[in-house]
């Protein structure tokens, strides 16, 4: 009977020890868990995630409120409506986001816990929050930790200005993004004369730090604003009608935008651009200039969208001034952005990363060089009449 019990007492006790260690291990694994805090709950999102949350939220708030309003006057705002529904959706959080009070907007541009009465209830009200909103979306993209998210904003913040412009009027098309300093063009801070800038009167002469992507997209704006300016100065020399004084503003613009993208890159030390001495132009370019200034108006802004996802600071902020200019002359022109009107300058999907800009985003022009006295002689052949086409 002994020698039977003894194997029935170890089967036991080896059963027992088993137990024990599965036990044991699964109540330290459960501390570890409870420990890292990763009990089935997502990780906390970040200030900007919050932020992004916040934003698709107020822009689907006022969608839903515009909606809301008798018959004729959602009529006449739908458009505004279907545009900020859309924003609303290209800005939600991936993976469903973290669930926040949308800032509220009144038409100076504070912001409050909740909506009055009266900007739910009122066109007119709901017109100035839109407006508003986007300039709490500038302001966001000035100091986005993300750069993707800072190109999202801005490109979302111009569309809306355009989307309202038509409702406001005597309002300024958009307000002007914080001034900026232009560094000198200086390359380890050497003391020289200042550049002139249109953007910021007081130039600075200390080095810039510009990553490979920025200095790429850089040096994209650049060339934009150089082509420009040499199509504007043609145009210029054609016109005689009302809208000479225009293009003239235009052509001043673009020089500055060219001295000021040279001023950057030189003082992140990079080689200076040379502007080409000629570009051969479109045929019909001196009878109706529009398409040809408003497609090269559309690839500097998209050079300087991408320039905004690639930078921070000051850079940025200069880039983002640059693309609402161009995407706003690119429109009286009667070109379309490429992802207008939702998002201009940003193809779909709405999402791109710094990494690896949305591809179908960035346009390109192919020009060709030649003798400034070819490419001239090439657009002044046949009449001369006004631009026709621009917006007012």
């Amino acid at each position: 009977m002994e020698k039977k019990d003894k194997p029935g007492r170890a089967g036991r006790i080896v059963r027992n020890t088993v137990v024990s260690v599965v036990v044991l291990a699964a109540v330290l694994g459960l501390g570890v868990v409870v420990q890292h805090g990763t009990w089935g709950e997502p990780p906390a999102p970040s200030a900007s995630e919050q932020k992004q949350a916040a934003f698709a939220e107020q822009s689907g708030q006022l969608a839903r409120s515009i909606r809301a309003l008798p018959g004729p006057q959602s009529t006449r705002l739908a458009p505004l409506s279907a545009l900020l529904q859309n924003q609303a959706d290209a800005l939600q959080v991936p993976g469903g986001g973290p669930s926040t009070s949308a800032p509220q907007v009144s038409p100076s541009g504070t912001t409050s816990a909740s909506a009055s009465a009266d900007s739910l209830g009122s066109a007119d009200s709901l017109v100035k929050d839109a407006y508003a909103s986007a300039g709490q979306l500038l302001a966001q993209a000035g100091t986005e930790e993300r750069g993707a998210m800072a190109r999202l904003y801005t490109s979302a913040a111009a569309a809306r200005f355009a989307a309202v412009g038509p409702f406001l009027e005597g309002t300024p098309a958009r307000p002007a993004v914080q001034p900026v300093s232009v560094p000198n063009g200086v390359c380890s801070g050497e003391s020289t004369a200042p550049t002139s800038s249109s953007v910021s009167a007081s130039p600075t002469n200390s080095a810039t730090s510009m990553s490979e992507r920025a200095v790429t997209s850089a040096r994209s704006v650049l060339r934009s604003a150089q082509h420009l300016d040499y199509l504007y100065q043609v145009a210029v020399a054609q016109q005689s009608g009302p809208d000479d004084d225009a293009l003239s503003a235009d052509l001043k613009t673009l020089q500055g935008l060219a001295e000021q993208a040279q001023s950057w890159l030189l003082s992140a030390c990079q080689e200076r651009t040379a502007a080409e001495p000629g570009y051969i132009l479109p045929s019909g370019f001196a009878a109706s200039p529009d398409k040809t200034l408003g497609s090269a108006e559309a690839e500097l802004a998209v050079s300087a969208l991408d320039l905004v996802a690639y930078s921070d600071g000051d850079l940025r902020r200069w880039a983002m001034s640059v693309f609402l200019g161009a995407s706003a002359r690119s429109g009286s022109w009667n070109v379309t952005l490429p992802g207008a009107p939702v998002l201009p300058g940003i193809a779909m999907p709405a999402t791109p990363t710094p990494d690896a800009p949305t591809p179908g985003a960035t346009a390109t022009t192919a020009t060709t060089a030649t003798t400034a006295t070819t490419a001239t002689t090439a657009t002044t052949a046949g009449s001369t009449p006004s631009p026709t086409g621009r917006a007012s």
